[in-house]
């Protein structure tokens, strides 16, 4: 048997009743775990010989010693002594779990046992207060590390959102960029084919009035050409005619 225990290896959950684990029995020593889900609770009960601690690692409890009722969260120790009436409940929104250790109280004896079987030694008061001690101690620096392990994965977190999130802040800036030039290129284009477009249609413009004065002028020359063949005409007949009133 070991005598180093990890107390994440003793929790668990129980749905119709808390759940509750050992972790060490001793000759006058016992720890042990108790999970309560939200809801879940431990009746009032006394033990008559023994005292008992909850050390809270994990969620907030109600607890009740005697006629005294008070919350506790991760951290605090509960101590009931022997005969006194204790019991706790889950109120919160989150799992509970507790250390529980119970002793001998002090000035009790040792049990009696028969002839036949060896008498057990009570373990000192001392010590049983010591080992509960160094339990609690070792308890509370596993709580720490896990609390500073989760600060330090939230870090780690927060900073990989934050660098995802400038990430997609440059992504978006670089697409509307983009999308910009894209737009001011399409309004160029636009503009360019309106200019082509015009110049095209002032050049046919011209060209068809180029063409609309060769054909006046090729017309009027046409008919300068007429006038001047009929002229012609005229004068050789008149001249013929002359030629046979001669004869």
């Amino acid at each position: 048997m070991t005598n180093f225990s990890d107390y994440r290896t003793h929790v668990g959950e129980d749905p119709e009743k808390f759940f509750k684990s050992t972790v060490f029995e001793g000759t006058g020593l016992k720890l042990g775990t108790n999970c309560l889900e939200p809801g879940q609770s431990q009746p009032a009960h006394v033990h008559d010989d023994q005292d008992k601690f909850y050390y809270v690692v994990e969620g907030h409890g109600e607890f009740v010693v005697g006629e005294e009722t008070q919350a506790a969260g991760a951290g605090m120790v509960v101590w009931a002594p022997a005969g006194a009436s204790h019991g706790v409940a889950n109120n919160g929104s989150s799992r509970l779990v507790l250390l529980v250790g119970l002793a001998r109280s002090q000035g009790e004896a040792a049990p009696t046992s028969s002839p036949s079987s060896p008498r057990r030694p009570l373990m000192p008061t001392k010590r049983v207060r010591k080992s509960t001690k160094r339990t609690v101690r070792k308890v509370k620096k596993t709580a720490r590390r896990a609390k500073r392990k989760a600060t330090k994965t939230a870090k780690r977190a927060k900073k990989a959102v934050g660098r995802a999130k400038k990430k997609a802040t440059k992504t978006a800036k670089k697409v509307r960029k983009a999308a910009k030039r894209a737009r001011k290129a399409v309004k160029r284009g636009t503009k360019k084919a309106k200019r082509t477009a015009k110049r095209a249609k002032t050049a046919a413009t011209k060209v068809r009035k180029k063409a609309s004065k060769a054909a006046k002028r090729t017309k009027r020359a046409l008919g300068v050409a007429g006038k001047r063949a009929a002229t012609t005409a005229k004068r050789a007949r008149k001249a013929v005619r002359r030629i046979k009133k001669k004869r």
